[in-house]
C-alpha cells in the first residue's frame, strides 16, 4: 500500500467516522505554536493543519496525523526485505508483500476510525483557518491488541496442523498461513507502538524468520518430477523445473515424487487482419507418487504477430511465463480443493 493510498483513507474513513462535535474556537489555542494542553501526547495523536479556507486546514491535520502511519508502512516493506527475501522463496515475497498490504488496508481502518478534527480557529488578522485533528490512543490500541490475539491464536492453530499433518502438502499451506498471520501481526504490532504512548506494543511469541525457515524447509521437502507434453515439450520442461525451483520445492526423478505434467495445445488461426494469431491451453496437472490426481489447472492462451512463427513464439512465451510465475500458488491451491 503506498503512501498516497494510505493518506487517502485515513481522510476518507476519518470524514466518515467522526462522530464528536468540532470546537470553534474564538481565540488562538495553544495547539497551534505548541503542545494542546486538552489533547495531550500522552493520550492522544494529533495533527494540525492550516490553510486559507477550513476543508482544506482540516484535510492537512488529517493529513499531518497520517503521517505516523506512513512511517510504519516503510518500516513493513523493510522488514518484509528482510524476512521474505531468503533463497526458495524470493518469488513468493511480492506475493506476501499483497497481502500484508491488503491486510493493513483493512486493519488501518480499525486506527484510523477514531480520527476526528476536535478544534479549529481562523486567525482574525490573516484571516487563515487552524484546524487539529485527534486520535485517543486507548480504543486505537485496544482495537489493534484485539486483532493481535486473533492473528496469535490463528498462528498457534496452523503451527500445530503443519506439525501433525499428514499430508505433506497440507503441512506447507498450514506452515504458510502461519507465516501469513505473522507477517500481519508485524504490521500491526508496530502500528501499535506508534499508538501506545509506551511504544512497547505485544512481544511477539514467534519469530517470524524462525517460521519462513520452516516453511522454506517444508517447502523443499516436496519433490515435484516435471513432465511436459505437447507443443514445445523440452522449452516448456526446462521452464516446468525452473519454476519448481523458483517456487521452493525441488525436482527429483525419484519414484517417491509427485509427478507434475504440463501440456501446451496450439491451434494455428492463420492470418486475420493483417495479424497471424495462435490460440490454445496450457494444462498443469499434479499427481501424487501413486497416481492420484492431486489437481489440475487450465490457462487460456491467446498471441498474435505479423508472422506466423513469432506468434507462436509469443504463444510459448506466454504459458512459460505461467509457469515460472504462479506455480506456487497454484500446486498449494489444490490442497483446498482436494
Amino acid at each position: 500500500m503506498t503512501q498516497k493510498k494510505l493518506l487517502l483513507l485515513v481522510m476518507v474513513l476519518a470524514l466518515a467516522g467522526g462522530g464528536c462535535a468540532t470546537r470553534e474556537l474564538r481565540t488562538q489555542p495553544d495547539w497551534v505554536d505548541g503542545v494542546s494542553e486538552r489533547y495531550p501526547d500522552q493520550g492522544y495523536l494529533v495533527g494540525r493543519g492550516r490553510a486559507a479556507d477550513l476543508a482544506a486546514a482540516q484535510d492537512r491535520a488529517r493529513a499531518d496525523l497520517a503521517k505516523v502511519f506512513e512511517v510504519t508502512v516503510r518500516e513493513q516493506r523493510s522488514d518484509e526485505q528482510r524476512y521474505l527475501g531468503g533463497e526458495g522463496l524470493v518469488d513468493a515475497a511480492d506475493r506476501w508483500e499483497l497481502e500484508v498490504s491488503r491486510s493493513l488496508v483493512t486493519h488501518t481502518e480499525q486506527v484510523v476510525r477514531g480520527v476526528r478534527i476536535a478544534e479549529v480557529w481562523r486567525d482574525p488578522l490573516s484571516g487563515e483557518r487552524h484546524a487539529l485533528a485527534v486520535l485517543a490512543r486507548t480504543p486505537a490500541a485496544a482495537g489493534l491488541r484485539a486483532e493481535i490475539g486473533r492473528l496469535d491464536e490463528v498462528t498457534a492453530l496452523q503451527i500445530e496442523r503443519a506439525r501433525s499433518e499428514g499430508d505433506l502438502l497440507r503441512r506447507i499451506v498450514a506452515a504458510g498461513r502461519a507465516v501469513e498471520s505473522q507477517v500481519e501481526r508485524a504490521g500491526l504490532q508496530r502500528a501499535l507502538q506508534v499508538v501506545e504512548a509506551s511504544g512497547l506494543g505485544v512481544e511477539p511469541r514467534w519469530q517470524l524468520a524462525r517460521l519462513v525457515a520452516d516453511l522454506e524447509e517444508l517447502s523443499g521437502r516436496f519433490r515435484v518430477k516435471p513432465v511436459a507434453l505437447g507443443v514445445e515439450a523440452a522449452t516448456l520442461n526446462a521452464a516446468l523445473a525452473g519454476g519448481v525451483a523458483a517456487a521452493g520445492f525441488t525436482a527429483s526423478p525419484g519414484a517417491d515424487a509427485f509427478p507434475l505434467h504440463v501440456e501446451l495445445r496450439l491451434d494455428d488461426l492463420g492470418r486475420q487482419d493483417g495479424w497471424y494469431w495462435q490460440r490454445g491451453t496450457l494444462a498443469l496437472t499434479l499427481y501424487d507418487p501413486a497416481g492420484t490426481v492431486r489437481g489440475t489447472e487450465r490457462w487460456a492462451i491467446k498471441e498474435s504477430a505479423r508472422d506466423r512463427e513469432s506468434a507462436r513464439r509469443r504463444a510459448v512465451e506466454a504459458a512459460v511465463a505461467l509457469l515460472g510465475g504462479q506455480l506456487r500458488e497454484v500446486l498449494l491451491g489444490f490442497v483446498a480443493t482436494d
